[in-house]
């Protein structure tokens, strides 16, 4: 019976290093990272399809700013939160 799974997990796991999601996920997943790769060339290419894909997110947000990070600017017509103008409201005494 044991023969019999570790079999089965060899024929269904074999490739999986290959592919680019598992390898990746296991890349960024802080209990895995390289650790447990066959070998380095399995590690190279998780690392490569990491770069790709966020060399990817990059061009489609367009944020290839290379002086930094951008900064969002706060929106002009945004409401303050109820809680910070009863707090900021001096009490008056009755």
């Amino acid at each position: 019976m044991k023969t019999t799974l570790l079999k089965a997990v060899q024929k269904r796991f074999k490739t999986i290093e290959n592919e680019p999601l598992f390898a990746v996920a296991t890349l960024l997943d802080p209990r895995f990272k390289d650790r447990y790769f066959t070998g380095a060339d399995s590690i190279k290419h998780a690392k490569d399809a990491l770069t790709r894909e966020l060399e990817k997110m990059e061009a489609l947000l367009g944020r290839t700013n290379p002086e930094g990070p951008e900064t969002v600017p706060e929106n002009p017509h945004k409401a303050p939160r109820m809680e910070a103008q009863q707090t900021a409201a001096p009490e008056r005494a009755a």
